[in-house]
């Protein structure tokens, strides 16, 4: 990279990154919190993809590639081993609820039609949907998140039905953590990848879509018929 281009990056980084302080310091994150992500994620990716012969970088690579010392690096990697972070889920399990609600036939009564549900009695009751989703989230849990945000609501006798078709964080909080994780974070993949090859043919147009009525196996078919559309 030269040194203009040093320079060019630099500045859009900076512009990029004064909106993202300020949501940050907004919501109670220092530096030193945003310091000791940052690190932990140049690290991480330095070791699994800067390494040699498809086996991870050691220490010293590491060290090397990312300008931190060596102690600094195992410190980190031995910090990582003994305070894992959740695992990260790539979708909103509410949000996912509610979308096959209105496009699953065992619960909807038209296309985009969601039925009543009854809570818990029946093949095709409210637990059911919620377990369909999820093998480990709480139902009753489910239930009062989308009836606090006003996503459904339970009549007399005890049915829910479907107020939205999508699910909307109430709280600035979980507003904060859906835009970082569908709207940076799916963004930045994009830039890296697109910064990273030469081929037009490979590069990304930035969209987030789900279809759980495509199969895995035409997935490239897929992103070839929406690249050429969107040319």
């Amino acid at each position: 990279m030269t040194e203009a281009s040093r320079d060019a990056v630099f500045a859009v980084l900076l512009a990029t990154m004064r909106p993202i302080a300020s949501m940050l310091l907004r919501f109670g994150v220092s530096y030193r919190d945003f310091d000791r992500v940052s690190k932990t994620a140049f690290v991480e990716v330095a070791a699994s993809e800067h390494g040699v012969s498809g086996k991870p970088a050691n220490v010293s690579r590491v060290s090397l590639v990312t300008g931190l010392t060596r102690k600094a690096v195992r410190q980190i990697q031995e910090q990582k081993l003994q305070a894992k972070l959740p695992q990260l889920e790539i979708r909103s399990l509410p949000a996912e609820v509610l979308h096959v609600w209105h496009t699953d036939p065992r619960f909807y009564k038209a296309q985009g039609i969601p039925n009543q549900l009854q809570w818990d009695s029946g093949p095709n009751s409210f637990s059911d949907l919620v377990r369909h989703c999820s093998t480990t989230a709480s139902p009753a849990a489910l239930r009062a998140e989308l009836i606090r945000v006003g996503a459904i609501q339970e009549s007399s006798g005890g049915e829910l039905s479907a107020n939205r078709r999508s699910f909307v964080p109430s709280t600035l909080e979980e507003r904060l953590v859906q835009g970082l994780q569908y709207g940076l974070r799916p963004l930045a993949m994009t830039v890296a990848h697109n910064a990273s090859t030469d081929d037009p043919g490979l590069l990304r147009f930035q969209r987030i879509v789900w279809n759980y009525c495509l199969p895995k196996s035409l997935r490239g078919d897929m992103d070839r018929l929406v690249t050429k559309r969107l040319e």
